[in-house]
């Protein structure tokens, strides 16, 4: 026998599964890498790079501070292995832009 299931029911049941799910996915990365702490350790064997610092600046001449063409800053200042982050950018002209990520310390 079936029993009709009214739409907010759907809706309320679908949601609640994607919460489960969504929860055990980040439970499962972020336990991977807690699991794994010799990754970490690794990655802080490795020679360091100086990639990250901006060597290569523009000065804009009507302001004569350094060119905005392209900004941008990160929703966080400090995250843990698994968390998300999300960077901010602006740029003066619409065009792509590449991003490289560096993890300090």
């Amino acid at each position: 026998m079936t029993h009709p299931v009214d739409r907010r029911r759907a809706v309320r049941s679908l949601a609640a599964g994607c919460a489960i799910a969504q929860s055990s996915w980040l439970a499962s990365s972020i336990g991977a890498a807690m699991r794994r702490p010799e990754l970490i350790a690794q990655e802080n064997r490795k020679d360091g790079s100086r990639d990250w610092m901006l060597t290569q600046t523009r000065i804009d001449p009507a302001t004569k501070y350094r060119c905005p063409w392209v900004e941008g800053y990160a929703s966080e200042a400090s995250i843990q292995a698994g968390q998300s982050l999300r960077l901010m950018i602006s740029c003066q002209d619409a065009k792509s832009v590449l991003i490289e990520v560096f993890r300090l310390g």
